[in-house]
């Protein structure tokens, strides 16, 4: 008798293995993602930042006495694209130290010269300012935006020196009562 037996196929189950996450790897998966493509920042800067964010985009960067600075707006959802509404953060790469976080969202408000020079901190509000131009497709857009958060914080919106040479270099009218922020704005210290 002719019996054919039967042959089951013989299958060869490979597992790819993955080599377990980096200590960066697995503090990146929890940080914001980019605003758009556009944006990019090292890892180094990725690492440093708080994972309470949902978004950030690159507002401006220098470099400054022997380190690079980040600045950084952070939104704290996928669904506000009002860069007046992201919270800033602020990040000081150095090649000898790494990396830094010394703005972020818990940050008590001070002026950008608290961080840096008075030159980086006017070259950093005057790149916050032009990203923000962009973002929201013009000057008179910004106008219009910054006005309605001065008009909802009733006199309490805070603006540093840095910040109101930046707006009247770029021809951007502050309308509304604001209060500067200085060094001395949130010294709560008793003398």
């Amino acid at each position: 008798p002719n019996s054919q037996a039967f042959q089951a196929p013989l299958y060869c189950l490979l597992s790819v293995t993955q080599p377990p996450p980096t200590p960066e790897q697995q503090a990146l998966q929890y940080r914001p993602m980019p605003l758009t493509s556009e944006v990019v920042v090292p890892n180094q800067v990725k690492v440093c930042m708080e994972p309470s964010g949902g978004r950030f985009d690159l507002l401006g960067k220098v470099r400054d006495q022997g380190s690079t600075y980040y600045l950084l707006g952070v939104y704290s959802d996928f669904v506000n694209n009002d860069p007046l509404a992201a919270y800033d953060e602020l990040v000081q790469v150095n090649e000898t130290v790494g990396c830094e976080r010394l703005v972020g969202v818990n940050s008590v408000a001070q002026p950008m010269s608290a961080y840096v020079s008075e030159a980086a901190a006017q070259d950093l509000e005057r790149q916050r300012y032009e990203r923000y131009i962009f973002l929201l497709g013009g000057v008179g857009q910004l106008q219009q935006s910054l006005a309605k958060h001065i008009e909802f914080e009733r006199g309490s919106y805070l603006l540093s020196s840095e910040q109101i040479h930046a707006l009247q270099q770029l021809g951007v009218q502050v309308l509304g009562s604001y209060r500067e922020l200085t060094a001395d704005t949130f010294n709560f210290s008793t003398p």
